[in-house]
């Protein structure tokens, strides 16, 4: 299914004044991007953290938008959002070509400066695998999808419910949103019914961590 485009910053060891000067820099090196100053201090303010606010402007194949990027760890930054300037919303390809764009500017940029910041960019069509990274869980959901999940069977319902005390058993993650954004992308599932399965999955963890509390 399509994703929107992640970008982490590795910046373990940079202060905010370097990050800022870095930033700077970059936005000087090309005539299409700005660091916003006022804007960045208020971000930075409004999210009690790190935060960067660069103006991208329109290019033949990106719109005009602001790239805000902010704290994620103590060593690391990641871009939190990007907000159109001249409509309301980015489509999701939208958005994504102007992920892409950042990323391809600013790793180069990086690599002449010799810079111990690392850049990575998550990709634009992830697969369960993503969703749900822990090979023995994936395995469980995999065996609800392989027979009859939309039946509602008793026995497909406890094959669901087995994939979430995988999860809890297993410490596993899974991407809710992005899972039931393939149920329907990628297996054509109708809206209700993948609102459903993650609703059962909701429900199935928050009784898990409750039963964990219960004496």
């Amino acid at each position: 299914m399509k994703a929107f485009r992640e970008i982490l910053l590795n910046v373990k060891g940079f202060t905010d004044n370097q990050i800022v000067n870095l930033l700077k820099s970059f936005c000087n090196s090309l005539e299409s991007y700005e660091f916003m100053d006022k804007e960045s201090g208020d971000y930075s303010r409004n999210i009690n953290g790190r935060g960067y606010i660069i103006y991208s402007l329109r290019t033949p194949d990106t719109e005009p938008a602001a790239i805000a990027i902010a704290e994620k760890t103590e060593r690391s930054l990641y871009v939190s959002n990007i907000v159109p300037k001249e409509k309301s919303k980015l489509s999701m390809s939208e958005y994504n070509a102007i992920a892409l764009r950042f990323y391809n500017n600013f790793r180069p940029f990086l690599w002449k400066l010799k810079s111990p910041v690392k850049l990575s960019i998550s990709d634009e069509t992830i697969g369960l695998d993503k969703i749900i990274p822990g090979k023995k869980t994936r395995q469980y959901f995999e065996r609800y999808l392989a027979l009859y999940p939309l039946s509602f069977h008793p026995l497909d319902i406890e094959r669901l419910d087995f994939f979430i005390c995988a999860l809890k058993k297993y410490r596993s993650k899974v991407n809710l949103h992005y899972l039931q954004g393939y149920l329907i992308e990628n297996l054509s599932w109708n809206e209700k019914d993948a609102r459903w399965c993650i609703n059962r999955i909701e429900t199935g963890l928050d009784i898990l961590e409750a039963n964990m509390k219960f004496h």
